[in-house]
């Protein structure tokens, strides 16, 4: 069964309307036909069956509405190029990283522009992640801030905070949430954080994480090390 992303979900029942894009690829690329039955989810934790009518609209026939997760992701990342965030965007939505914010760093390959990326681009990548996975909860995506204000945005009080780390300087790291109900995640470009940005990021409580071996692509750290930290207690 197919899923579709829909903003408008009320109650079982009510008739509801696809966004143009969705509305394509259900009745030209799919074919759907009155009475077949689809998925739908609003990207805040309702989800839906609902069934095809004859007028093209869809009639809910199930809602459910989903609790908010205990834990919660926040993933401040050096964007990496355009084709490698378009990848990461769509697995952050599938693993369930709760919001995402571009951080600008001295190494940075990659300045996000707003117009083009972090717009209805980015937006349209998450939501194909939540449709694929079935994450009822959209990512919600910031604009660019640098690392000193995404640092200053923090709550240290119900949040626990770590940066990506080589081997090296990350022996021994204890993910230990202590009752937080938040993650604060920051992965640096490829180059890695400066010492500067190193020593900042410690000022601010943040504790070097590192998984595996080897050195990490960004977007392989991004997600890696998102999942592991998800699981964490």
């Amino acid at each position: 069964m197919h899923s579709f992303f829909c903003e408008n979900i009320s109650a079982s029942g009510e008739q509801v309307e696809l966004s143009e894009r969705d509305a394509k690829h259900l009745f030209r690329t799919l074919r759907g036909h009155a009475g077949d039955t689809v998925k739908l989810m609003d990207g805040r934790g309702k989800l839906a069956l609902a069934i095809i009518m004859p007028n093209k609209k869809l009639k809910l026939t199930k809602v459910s509405t989903k609790p908010d997760p205990a834990i919660k992701l926040h993933l401040f990342i050096a964007p990496p190029r355009r084709h490698k965030m378009d990848s990461l965007l769509k697995q952050c939505a599938e693993i369930g990283i709760w919001e995402i914010t571009p951080i600008i760093t001295e190494r940075a390959v990659a300045l996000p522009n707003k117009k083009n990326d972090s717009g209805d681009r980015w937006q349209t990548l998450l939501i194909e992640g939540c449709k694929q996975s079935e994450n009822p909860f959209l990512p919600q995506i910031d604009e660019a801030i640098s690392l000193i204000d995404a640092l200053n945005s923090i709550n240290r009080e119900t949040t626990a905070i770590f940066f990506g780390e080589t081997p090296r300087y990350a022996n021994g790291t204890q993910l230990k949430l202590h009752n937080r109900r938040n993650i604060a995640w920051f992965v640096g470009p490829e180059g890695g954080f400066t010492d500067s940005e190193r020593q900042l990021l410690h000022n601010n409580g943040a504790e070097p994480f590192s998984f595996g071996a080897w050195i990490l692509r960004v977007e392989t750290a991004a997600i890696c090390g998102a999942a592991i930290l998800l699981r964490a207690q």
